[in-house]
């Protein structure tokens, strides 16, 4: 048998980076409507793409006997390698496509994610210095369908769109200096809708969908430092701020606390999966590959701790 035949037995030159990403997917969602709505096809191939694959490698990934899909062990095997290569796959694109003449991509970003933006530039800059940006700010109805990669807190999942986390944002709420809650290092939530009005941007209402709904927490469609400062001002309320955007909003005199019951939301990168440029995971590599926070945010937690 020769050497060619052998390698087509085995089943090694057939399997292809979408029969990876198909299965990385069925195994994710264990259930194959799912899964096929997220891909964007129908069941019956997908199934067919399965099954096909599982007889290349002569081992079963996925259990279909009972009356839910369950991942083998070696299924979960499978997993972590298919990840790392579809991982391995995606970075390539931004590099690749830069080339001699560079890469340029449209970069939209909400309210909340634009406090990191200069970390994450510098790390672009770094990492591939012939792709160059721009930034448009963007609403939170804002779509990724619109830039080459969206920059937004977690949504619910959307068919055909990848969320990649980029990183967690605490809340801060930046009261008056009459407040009530601004002799507490870490007011709580309901402490601070007691004493007034919660503003924050229309950005993070699915960061907040888990907090009880009021009257008293209002969206505004977009916040900078002058909004900022005349609501807390004119109104005598709180609004929420990420953490990230507090050093510009304490240079305008207001008083900043960390909200000790509101976890932090998920800041991320939201890309059509069609596009297949793999700019969302390229930019999760490279903010999680040691970006540290501001010198500011380290101080300012010391400081309300204290």
């Amino acid at each position: 048998m020769s050497q060619q035949q052998g390698r087509r037995r085995s089943g090694r030159e057939d399997i292809e980076i979408k029969d990876l990403r198909n299965f990385v997917v069925v195994a994710e969602e264990l259930n194959i409507t799912r899964a096929a709505a997220r891909l964007g096809t129908q069941q019956s191939p997908l199934s067919r793409t399965l099954r096909s694959l599982q007889q290349q490698l002569g081992v079963a990934l996925i259990d279909t006997t009972g009356n839910r899909l369950s991942i083998t062990p070696a299924g979960s095997r499978m997993l972590v390698e298919a990840r790392r290569i579809l991982q391995q796959v995606a970075d390539l694109y931004p590099q690749a496509q830069a080339g001699d003449q560079g890469q340029h991509l449209r970069i939209g970003f909400s309210f909340s994610a634009g406090g990191r933006m200069p970390q994450l530039l510098e790390r672009m800059r770094h990492a591939a210095p012939s792709t160059t940006a721009s930034l448009v700010s963007a609403t939170a109805l804002a779509s990724p369908f619109d830039y080459d990669v969206l920059l937004a807190p977690a949504r619910p999942p959307i068919p055909g769109i990848i969320q990649n986390l980029l990183w967690q944002e605490p809340l801060w709420a930046a009261v008056p200096g009459s407040h009530t809650c601004s002799s507490l290092s870490s007011p709580l939530f309901s402490e601070l809708l007691l004493l007034g009005t919660v503003y924050h941007a229309s950005d993070l209402k699915y960061a907040l969908g888990h907090l009880p709904r009021s009257l008293r927490l209002a969206e505004v469609p977009y916040l900078d430092v002058a909004m900022v400062d005349s609501l807390v001002s004119s109104h005598h309320c709180s609004v929420l701020i990420p953490e990230s955007l507090c050093y510009p909003m304490q240079l305008a005199g207001l008083l900043l606390r960390p909200v000790a019951d509101v976890p932090p939301m998920n800041i991320c990168a939201h890309t059509v999966e069609a596009n297949q440029s793999g700019c969302g995971p390229w930019l999760a590599r490279l903010w999680n590959n040691g970006v540290l926070p501001s010198s500011f945010e380290k101080k300012a937690v010391s400081d309300q701790g204290s």
